[in-house]
């Protein structure tokens, strides 16, 4: 009998193209290190002490099943570990790393190389299918940044990435993800904006178009090791994000967000909503370390607090055998 397997899964932050990436624009996504955590073992050998298994992490096993990725007896368990807070989630994608690193932990069980590019590839995919099939859609890009990991752009065609380039922050730049406390439903506010595609078709263009054309200047100035020129364009970013949800009714900015605004435009920063906006958390952006201090230091009077968090540049991995999670 193969022993027990156990893995981890980092989160992502959005950092631009949200909304517009579902009408097939390019996005830009970072995986960061905060982990979900699983274990994996025969189904029989598994109970609630070891964590949930999720309606996206049952969806993406049974997937795996069928396609002779898992063995037929083999499951898994996860827990959202530093992606929540007590139990209140951040906004890191918690739900797409725990159905991640629950598929990664089942594999090696199963006796798979999760080491292997194709067989990751292939395990990848059918997470992103069991996510969706569970959630009823979605880009996906969280999926992809917990399996592949680092910052990253692509574009979603087809229900499928399209060429996944690398990318990297610019050398001057300092960045922040702030974190506003209130949670929030991605899934109604994609709705309303769906609403919007119905009953306004040649404004949802115009203004997913500006939303479009942030993220191309986004990855624009990352290609260009241009840390001035991602200030600008993070504020355009989000004030095209501001635009949009104006006209659908729902606050993907929100009031406590353009007083942050208003403060790092001061200070020469830059801030625009991660995900769907209307809450959870904010990405900050400076062509200097102390412009970036300065303004997480009047986060507090906000009620807003800036996360740790680092780039992950690894994504989903099965952990050493003496890993307490085997246990």
């Amino acid at each position: 009998m193969r022993p027990r397997a156990a893995g981890r899964a980092p989160g992502k932050v959005m950092l631009a193209g949200e909304y517009a990436v579902l009408e097939g624009a390019p996005a830009v996504v970072m995986a960061v290190d905060r982990y979900a955590e699983a274990v994996a073992d025969q189904q029989d050998a598994l109970s609630d002490q070891h964590g949930w298994l999720t309606p996206e992490l049952d969806a993406t096993l049974r997937r795996a099943r069928r396609e002779g990725l898992v063995d037929a007896m083999i499951s898994a368990r996860v827990r959202p570990a530093s992606l929540f807070d007590g139990d209140r989630k951040l906004g890191l994608g918690s739900s797409a790393a725990m159905c991640v690193a629950g598929l990664f932990a089942a594999l090696r069980a199963s006796g798979g190389d999760d080491s292997d590019e194709q067989t990751r590839a292939r395990a990848t995919e059918i997470a992103l299918e069991g996510h969706r099939e569970a959630q009823g859609g979605g880009s996906g890009m969280d999926v992809y940044a917990s399996a592949i990991g680092g910052v990253f752009c692509t574009a979603i065609a087809g229900g499928r990435a399209t060429t996944i380039e690398r990318l990297s922050w610019p050398k001057r730049s300092a960045w922040r993800v702030l974190w506003t406390g209130e949670p929030v439903s991605t899934k109604a506010f994609v709705a309303r904006v769906k609403e919007l595609a119905s009953s306004a078709p040649s404004e949802h263009r115009a203004l997913i178009a500006r939303v479009r054309e942030a993220s191309e200047a986004f990855v624009r100035a990352l290609r260009d090791d241009d840390a001035t020129a991602l200030v600008a364009v993070v504020r355009a970013h989000g004030e095209a994000m501001d635009a949009l949800g104006a006209r659908a009714g729902i606050p993907i900015v929100t009031d406590v967000m353009r007083s942050l605004s208003a403060r790092a435009a001061a200070l020469g920063c830059a801030i625009k909503p991660s995900g769907a906006g209307g809450g959870d958390i904010v990405l900050a952006v400076s062509d200097d370390e102390p412009s970036m201090f300065a303004l997480v230091s009047e986060c507090a009077a906000l009620g807003v607090s800036a996360l740790e968090l680092s780039v992950d540049s690894l994504g989903a991995r099965c952990e050493r055998d003496d890993h307490p999670l085997r246990r």
